[in-house]
């Protein structure tokens, strides 16, 4: 389960002796099986790659109606804390299992490139909490490090040169790399299934829409990635075209960013 993408939640209790170094590398901890929190046992990876191949996008309800004859591929990843870095992980790896591995990408990027994410993030101490959410290596994760859209967004489309895209009810939302980039031809895509808290992996079509990009990016991108936008403008005119404005979160227990902010 995961808490909702377009919030950011930090603990009450959390506080600077809690942050651990992010210069240190994260230990090499053994990863225990998956757990799965569903009614229902996780299918097999070959029975749900049939039932893909037999049944439409069962979560039709937690996105954009005028999305789904663009979800070409589908996978509900295992449900214990880590499914967004799961969804990452079968697209990225090929195995969902692979997710630590996702986790210390993000880690290496953010903590490598410290001075960038300061700027996008406006302060030390949120790369420093973004880099203690990612520090989860074994078993099921705690709330604290769920994936967080908005934090990771822009990491994860760095880290990977790729487009990211969350789509959800709550507000979809699109990011590119702020570090120089020559193509971002890959498109990493996730949907937020708000009544379970839980990412699904998507494959979207070439020419999919995109949703509108998040409004930090063209304060923080580099000159040698500003044609990216340019590259993708007729598929975020496409999105436009059928949700000119976008529905906001409103959960008052975690910061939210309003999605008029989002270009």
């Amino acid at each position: 389960m995961e808490p909702s993408p377009l919030s950011v939640y930090y603990p009450q209790e959390l506080n600077d002796n809690l942050i651990p170094s992010v210069s240190s590398p994260p230990s090499p901890l053994a990863i225990v099986p998956p757990v799965n929190f569903f009614d229902t046992p996780s299918p097999s990876v070959s029975s749900r790659q049939d039932c893909r191949q037999k049944k439409p996008f069962p979560f039709d309800n937690e996105i954009p109606d005028f999305m789904l004859p663009w979800i070409e591929d589908w996978l509900n990843v295992i449900g214990d804390g880590n499914c967004g870095y799961r969804a990452l992980a079968h697209q990225i790896y090929g195995n969902e299992s692979e997710w630590v591995r996702v986790r210390r990408d993000l880690l290496d990027e953010l903590t490598t490139n410290k001075a960038h994410y300061t700027k996008i993030f406006g302060r030390q101490k949120e790369v420093d909490l973004a880099a203690h959410s990612i520090s989860h290596w074994s078993g099921p994760a705690p709330k604290y490090h769920w994936m967080s859209i908005l934090d990771m967004g822009f990491i994860i489309a760095n880290r990977y040169d790729a487009i990211f895209v969350n789509l959800s009810l709550d507000g979809s939302v699109t990011f590119l790399p702020t570090k120089p980039s020559c193509s971002a031809e890959i498109c990493l895509a996730v949907v937020y299934v708000a009544s379970m808290e839980h990412f699904v992996w998507v494959r979207l079509g070439n020419e999919s829409p995109l949703p509108r990009l998040y409004t930090l990016w063209k304060h923080n991108v580099d000159d040698k990635s500003s044609h990216l936008r340019r590259e993708i403008e007729d598929r975020l005119k496409k999105f436009a075209k059928h949700q000119p404005r976008q529905k906001s979160s409103t959960n008052s227990s975690t910061k939210v960013v309003e999605l008029d902010n989002l270009e």
